[in-house]
């Protein structure tokens, strides 16, 4: 699978689906990868053309510059997707994949056709910060393993503890996600935000919130769900995204 230079990372995707189908792009959370949305890739592809990157300091893609900020990422998608000769595009991101989407759809909205925001939020506020921190206090061998497999080949195998340290970085990291509710008021194209009912991280207050400020948003709670939504209810999550994509047409391809 290719490699692209994008400002100063070589990054790693995946293409799949219809070639001449509407470009989706897809986004994984942070210390996931692009193996993320595996289950899923039969049944997008047979309408959409798409793309799957593994984003900077994740999986097969480099980070020379050691950090990882949100806006930082808006920026090299907005970049991955003009490389591609892409000018607009269908973009769903889980977690921080979605969170980094929001600085995209304010900074370069032309690249933005349809936005679709899974198990995301607009600000990390001290629930989560303490929900972080309960998290990292209880890391499991078997979790390490599974970083160390994704990360690994391209990291090295130290990059397991490296990479939640990243995380953790991003999350206490001040003004990482800046937004008040009225900033959102920005992100004009049509919008679907997907979020479980039992998120530990961000309450669903948080996805209303994002809901009653987006002005052309749609809001899709799915039941006795926590954050990891594409594993909890893949079935729902794929359905709501592809009623979603489909009530929302590029014109031309």
């Amino acid at each position: 699978m290719p490699t692209i230079r994008v400002r100063d990372i070589d990054l790693y995707y995946q293409e799949h689906g219809r070639p001449d189908g509407e470009p989706l792009v897809l986004l994984h959370g942070f210390t996931g990868t692009g193996q993320a949305f595996d289950p899923f890739l039969s049944q997008l592809g047979e309408c959409y053309r798409l793309i799957v990157p593994d984003w900077r300091g994740h999986g097969r893609t480099t980070n020379p510059s050691g950090t990882i900020v949100h806006a930082e990422l808006a920026r090299d998608t907005a970049a991955f997707v003009t490389a591609l000769g892409i000018d607009r595009a269908h973009l769903c991101g889980f977690s921080s994949g979605a969170m980094h989407l929001l600085f995209l759809a304010l900074e370069q909205p032309r690249l933005v056709h349809s936005l679709t925001l899974a198990a995301a939020t607009y600000t990390f506020d001290d629930h989560v910060k303490a929900q972080v921190h309960e998290v990292l206090s209880s890391i499991t061998p078997e979790w390490i393993q599974g970083l160390e497999a994704a990360h690994g080949e391209t990291h090295g195998a130290e990059y397991a503890q490296t990479i939640l340290n990243l995380w953790a970085e991003s999350v206490f990291r001040p003004q990482e996600l800046p937004f008040v509710p009225d900033d959102l008021r920005g992100i004009t194209c049509p919008t679907l935000i997907i979020h479980g009912d039992r998120d530990q991280f961000f309450p669903v207050h948080i996805p209303v919130t994002m809901y009653e400020a987006i002005p052309n948003a749609e809001l899709c709670i799915l039941p006795r769900c926590g954050h990891f939504v594409l594993q909890q209810r893949p079935a729902l999550f794929v359905a709501a995204l592809l009623d979603f994509v489909a009530e929302n047409p590029m014109e031309t391809h």
